[in-house]
């Protein structure tokens, strides 16, 4: 969306107070998306956000909290660590429900990790791969596969 559209948008409705782009001046609430992938690039242009998935909401905040504190470079090594999962859990049709799903009973914060029909399921390798990428990046784990 071209920054003057949402611009005008912003203007005409009184509910519209988050965009994915800003324009100078305007006092919009500038959020990014992609499950967080493109943190870094959207807190380079003034994002003031963005909409991670809920697996590791410790590793946006810590990348968050360095980028505030004006330590772009930790920033970007930090976050960098966590781009095989990130791409892990971007999939499509479904199958990252499950993975993230999967991320979460292996913290312990869930004891399952159903997933509604028609979600796509991930093939055992997929899983694998995912508990590897946890331990690897040693985040909590509990529970074995």
């Amino acid at each position: 969306m071209p920054p003057p559209l949402a611009v005008q948008i912003a203007r005409e409705s009184e509910n519209a107070c988050y965009a994915r782009r800003s324009w100078r001046g305007l006092d919009l609430v500038v959020f990014g998306g992609a499950g967080g992938n493109f943190l870094l690039e959207e807190l380079r242009r003034g994002s003031s956000g963005t909409m991670p998935g809920c697996a590791i909401p410790e590793v946006f905040r810590s990348v968050w909290d360095l980028f505030e504190a004006g330590k772009e470079r930790q920033a970007a090594r930090e976050f960098d660590r966590y781009i095989p999962l990130l791409k892990q859990l971007g999939q499509g049709l479904g199958i990252a429900n499950h993975l993230t799903k999967e991320v979460l009973r292996l913290r312990g914060v869930f004891r399952n990790a159903r997933v509604r029909h028609p979600a796509v399921a991930p093939d055992e390798t997929a899983y694998r791969e995912i508990r590897e990428a946890v331990e690897s990046l040693e985040l909590d784990v509990v529970g074995s596969a």
